[in-house]
Order: C-alpha cells, then structure tokens, then sequence
C-alpha cells in the first residue's frame, strides 16, 4: 500500500466456489490365488468460483479460468503380499497427473514405493498428492 501499511485479505471473503462431484468404486474381482481384492473407481467433479469482490486475482493451484473439470481413476490391487494402489487425473483442457504406490509388509517393516508425475500446467487445488 502507498503509505507502508499492510491489509491482510482472505480467499474466502472474495471468492465463493462451488464444487459437485462424486465418486464410484467398482470391486472388480474377488481374492483369488495370488491376487487380492481389486477395486477401480472413477472421480468426476466441477469448480466453479465467483468473485465476490471484484478485484479478480488469480490463485495459485487454481486454473486460470473460473470454472474447471477434474476427472480420474484409480485402483487397488495385490499381489503375492504386494499392495498396490494407483491414479490417473486430468483437469479438463489443462495438464495430467499420475500416481502409483506400491507396499510390501516384511513383519515390523513396510517397504513402500512411491511415484508421482504432474505436468506443470496440473492446476488442481483439491489434489492431495503423496510424498
């Protein structure tokens, strides 16, 4: 500000979002043999926010655009006393994330894997991705 003084703002004063979505599982096969459970599932949902305030300041993690779609899907699967989990995201005309994850339990110790890719332009401020 001109005169050195600060003003502290908050997103939610001037932004209001609204968010549907859902998401299904699918049990895909029963334990049999070597392989466990496995499950697929798919995530759909829609961000649209309005600027209550008129001042229009882009939020970092948000799309630039004021509505968006995210869509993915995910599994969970085992095999031989390995789990395994992984997911594949899009936010709709901008970039794509994956994630897979693997775990092995070795009595008192878990060994576990895990990786993750996002593109640069992977604007999504309700992913909450693993380290």
């Amino acid at each position: 500000m001109p005169n050195g003084s600060t003003k502290t703002g908050y997103l939610e004063d001037r932004y209001e979002e609204t968010l549907v979505g859902t998401h299904l599982t699918y049990k895909a096969f029963d334990r049999k043999g070597d392989f466990d459970d496995t499950y697929i599932g798919s995530t759909l949902y829609t961000s649209k926010r309005e600027d209550l305030s008129g001042v229009g300041i882009d939020i970092w993690r948000w799309p630039p655009t004021r509505s968006f779609a995210v869509y993915g899907t995910n599994f969970v699967t085992g095999y031989k006393g390995f789990n395994f989990v992984g997911e594949v995201a899009k936010v709709h005309t901008w970039g794509n994330a994956w994630y897979m994850k693997m775990v092995k339990k070795m009595g008192k110790i878990d060994l576990t894997y895990s990786h993750r890719d996002y593109d640069i332009d992977f604007y999504n401020p309700w992913a909450n991705g693993y380290s």
